[in-house]
């Protein structure tokens, strides 16, 4: 049992939070996006959707930067090479987390 509880203490706590994994999945799947699609996508208030990416920009997983479209300014969001690493490594270990629990329930 000990194991298991080690694995789930080293999955990055930036991360292990379910909004913030899904604002990092959707710039890994989809690409850079702006705060407006993040939103809908994420289906967050502004606030939460503001903190969320503060966290992230602090860990360096994410970075924001303005541009201009036809649309007017925008706030485009994109994950680093860094915050790639990071959620590949996240997923790896939540997948280890998940199996060492489903080795030991057969036992």
């Amino acid at each position: 049992m000990t194991d298991w509880v080690n694995n789930f203490r080293e999955i990055d706590p930036v991360l292990f939070n379910a909004k913030r994994l899904l604002i990092i999945s959707l710039l890994v799947a989809l690409g850079p996006l702006t705060q407006g699609d993040l939103q809908k996508k994420c289906q967050l208030t502004w606030g939460a959707l503001t903190a969320h990416i503060k966290q992230l920009q602090k860990a360096q997983y994410i970075e924001q930067r303005h541009v201009i479209t036809l649309k007017g300014p925008r706030a485009l969001v994109d994950i680093t090479q860094n915050g790639i690493q990071v959620y590949h490594n996240t997923l790896v270990q939540l997948k280890a987390f998940v199996d060492k629990l489903e080795k030991d329930k057969e036992l």
